[in-house]
């Protein structure tokens, strides 16, 4: 889960918890969304469902062990939609992905991020 959040630009801002709800080969993101910072109005959750691979693990050139996720995502139709490719890092509770940007867009395995993303960290809820 990630706890709650800043999202959007100036006029039009709100804020939003990400929970990820893995299970053996799938993976649920529920976005919720809500107006206020403590996340307790909510206005609208938004749900994607994933089909999900690993990958083998390697080396960061930072030094860190992280494994290779594919996500693919299918339309009502069962044919493929959007495919992304990331890593993921995990240390004790929490979970860090690759850091998405315009050199790294995930969108392809030649495009999968190389470095994590250290500034958003998922945590994983108790009994989850």
């Amino acid at each position: 889960m990630l706890k709650c959040r800043q999202v959007g630009v100036k006029g039009n801002v709100h804020y939003e918890n990400v929970i990820l709800d893995y299970t053996e080969s799938e993976v649920t993101v529920t976005h919720q969304i809500f107006l206020n910072p403590n996340c307790v109005t909510k206005v609208h959750d938004a749900t994607i469902h994933f089909v999900y691979r690993l990958g083998r693990p390697f080396k960061t050139r930072h030094g860190e062990l992280v494994t290779p996720v594919d996500y693919f995502i299918r339309n009502k139709r069962g044919t493929k939609n959007r495919d992304r490719y990331n890593i993921v890092y995990l240390e004790k509770n929490k979970a860090y992905y690759g850091l998405v940007n315009r050199y790294y867009k995930a969108i392809s395995p030649k495009s999968r991020p190389m470095i994590l993303d250290r500034s958003t960290v998922y945590i994983k809820v108790p009994g989850s």
